[in-house]
């Protein structure tokens, strides 16, 4: 289960629309794990360390995100980060993308497109949801998808995802 950890200025509102993505992810993705404690904090499940802060201002950089201690062994994210530029959150949420840019940046802390070249996976292995070009996963990160879930999680939001978070960005980016 995805552990949300906010700093600074992160409405209330603001939360509920992080922690509905994080939902929607854990339906999608094996994110919990046995008891391993990281500095005196005992995780059992993916945190995610969330603030919105100046990053370029408006128009640059919406967001970024990546895992920032991976497990031993497997290799997979323990805990990682998310940033939002507080200039462009209200441009987001006035135009309905809000969501859309956490999901997509939520995806990076989870190994999507920031370890699938340690995971071994391939740009060329297909498409899971209509619109949505997404390899299929190989190797280690195989167990960790649901794939049965993938379409719910896009289901509404891929006709208006901004053109960053579709497409080949899954592959190659780790901030959009």
């Amino acid at each position: 289960m995805i552990e949300l950890k906010f700093d600074g200025d992160v409405t209330g509102e603001r939360r509920a629309v992080f922690e509905r993505s994080a939902q929607r992810w854990d339906q999608v993705v094996n994110t919990g794990f046995d008891p391993i404690d990281i500095d005196g904090d005992i995780l059992t499940g993916v945190r995610i360390d969330v603030s919105i802060q100046p990053i370029d201002g408006a128009n640059g950089v919406l967001g970024q995100a990546g895992p920032t201690i991976l497990r031993q062994g497997n290799e997979l994210p323990l805990a990682g980060i998310m940033e939002f530029d507080r200039a462009d959150v209200a441009t987001l949420e006035a135009g309905g993308r809000f969501e859309d840019v956490i999901l997509h940046e939520m995806a990076h802390v989870l190994g999507f497109g920031t370890l699938w070249s340690r995971k071994t996976c391939s740009k060329e292995r297909g498409q899971w949801t209509p619109g949505l070009s997404v390899p299929h996963p190989q190797g280690n990160l195989r167990p960790l998808i649901r794939r049965a879930a993938v379409p719910s999680l896009f289901q509404t939001r891929v006709a208006r995802a901004p053109a960053k978070a579709i497409g080949e960005s899954w592959c190659s980016v780790t901030s959009c």
